[in-house]
């Protein structure tokens, strides 16, 4: 039998096991003790894409170290003065590059 704690009407909320009686133990255990054949762990095995796009974000991460900031404040000074010109060519190679190596995924 099982009844509602929730303090609420309805079946919602905890139900808890009244089928004890008082001071007795389930499987003859000690109170607050779990046999080691109970405790379970959990494993994580990943795929073979999934270690793939792991390597990758690896690497990205290492590459970070290389960021060259003249180049950047280079660049964002040719913006704020209107000189900075975007070669639409170029833009198109990077994004079919991007396409082939995630393709390569």
């Amino acid at each position: 039998m099982a009844n509602s704690i929730d303090g609420l009407s309805g079946n919602r909320g905890v139900a808890i096991d009244n089928n004890l009686k008082p001071g007795a133990e389930k499987s003859g255990q000690a109170k607050g003790s779990v046999s080691p054949a109970a405790v379970k762990t959990d494993t994580v095995v990943l795929t073979a894409e999934a270690k793939t796009l792991q390597q990758l974000g690896n690497d990205v991460t290492s590459q970070t170290e290389y960021f060259d900031q003249e180049r950047v404040d280079s660049i964002k000074q040719s913006i704020a003065e209107g000189q900075y010109a975007v070669d639409p060519q170029r833009v198109a190679e990077k994004f079919m590059e991007t396409e082939q190596l995630l393709g390569k995924i």
